[in-house]
């Protein structure tokens, strides 16, 4: 075989990879649109928890505050 030869068959060879891994990767976009998504709830839901934790912690800061005010010796 000539050497032009082996140059054709080896980019044949690469090129067929090469589609394949696209392909792949086609295929894990899709399944990571849809992971996105499912977590985008989750998300909203721990921002809901952090938020009413910061209030919390907000709230017992001026409980302590005023108790301390009031209290003090």
């Amino acid at each position: 075989m000539s050497e032009q030869t082996e140059v054709h068959r080896s980019l044949g060879r690469i090129e067929g990879q090469l589609a394949h891994v696209i392909e792949m990767l086609k295929g894990n976009d899709a399944r990571h649109l849809h992971h996105d998504a499912r977590y985008d709830s989750t998300d909203k839901r721990v921002g809901a928890v952090e938020r009413r934790q910061a209030w919390y912690s907000g709230a017992a800061a001026a409980v302590g505050a005023i108790a301390g005010f009031v209290f003090r010796h």
